[in-house]
């Protein structure tokens, strides 16, 4: 009997300690040092980092620049040389029409706006004289197209054939 009050008592004891330990509050948490604090963003580094972008839009503003600038020069002076060749020969113009047509972009896309439910294009006279000059520069011409239909119907079918 004397061994369990004795095992008793240590539980007893055991428990008494560690309900006293779990009892105290946590020490507190280390103060900051107000002397070495600084700002997380200070504004001179914002700053930096906006120039910085701006600088970057820039240079490749500028280089786009001079690469559109190079293009525009390199195509006007061989248009100067098609037209001093040899002035009012008939290959004299299609040697300018040529030149004319190496300034243009090698892949064009046109959009072309249908009004609601209908199938005419209605384009101004310098939209087609532009479309027609750009077509037959063309070494291919693709055509897409869609509907506003919701579902399939016979009317759309047939225009799409």
């Amino acid at each position: 009997m004397k061994p369990r009050i004795l095992s008793l008592l240590r539980l007893a004891i055991g428990l008494v300690g560690t309900v006293t330990g779990c009892a105290s509050s946590p020490p507190p948490p280390p103060s900051p040092d107000e002397s070495t604090r600084r700002p997380v963003n200070s504004a001179a580094v914002v700053e930096l980092q906006s120039c910085q972008a701006s600088l970057n839009n820039t240079r490749l503003l500028m280089s786009e620049t001079s690469r559109t600038a190079e293009r525009t020069g390199s195509a006007m002076v061989e248009l100067a040389q098609h037209c001093t060749a040899a002035p009012g020969t008939p290959s004299n113009a299609a040697s300018a029409a040529a030149a004319t047509a190496a300034m243009t972009p090698a892949n064009t896309v046109y959009v072309v706006l249908f009004e609601y439910a209908q199938h005419e294009i209605r384009l101004s006279e310098d939209e087609v004289n532009r479309l027609v000059l750009d077509a037959q520069s063309a070494t291919s011409i693709q055509v897409r197209g869609r509907t506003d239909a919701t579902r399939d119907n016979a009317f759309d079918s047939l225009l799409a054939a």
